[in-house]
């Protein structure tokens, strides 16, 4: 976690820095629970408990598993109203105890960003190769 969440091999999404003994973030958890699915899914590195975001892959291979057993297009719409919903908060600063994280914003939509293109990449793969047969 010292350089940024892993997203693949020798790719992360670097951390942004905030003083977070003075900072004052706001719980996102009741925003994610419309992707609580995606979150239980793609935690199979450890625990937020225990690893915080790193318990989570976000590796390609690992949504794209998950992409085939959840409604993709019910995810990626849930995906969007949250990063919606990130955005307009006040707070560049944010906390979840469900992922056991502090987030800047900007990271935190970056990665929702990731793993909507994931997704996204994965069911236009798909539909091609449906129209292909």
């Amino acid at each position: 976690m010292e350089k940024g969440i892993v997203i693949g091999e020798d790719e992360f999404i670097e951390w942004i820095d905030f003083d977070y003994k003075n900072s004052n973030p706001i719980y996102i958890d009741g925003l994610l629970i419309k992707t609580k699915d995606l979150w239980n899914g793609l935690e199979i590195e450890c625990v937020a408990e225990c690893c915080g975001i790193d318990a989570f892959s976000f590796q390609r291979n690992d949504i794209k598993e998950l992409a085939e057993k959840l409604d993709g297009s019910s995810l990626l719409k849930s995906l969007e109203e949250l990063k919606q919903n990130i955005l307009n908060l006040k707070s560049d600063e944010l906390n979840s105890k469900r992922l056991n994280n502090l987030f800047h914003k900007t990271v935190f939509v970056k990665l929702l960003d990731h793993i909507s293109n994931q997704i996204l990449g994965f069911r236009i793969l798909l539909n091609q190769f449906e129209s292909f047969w």
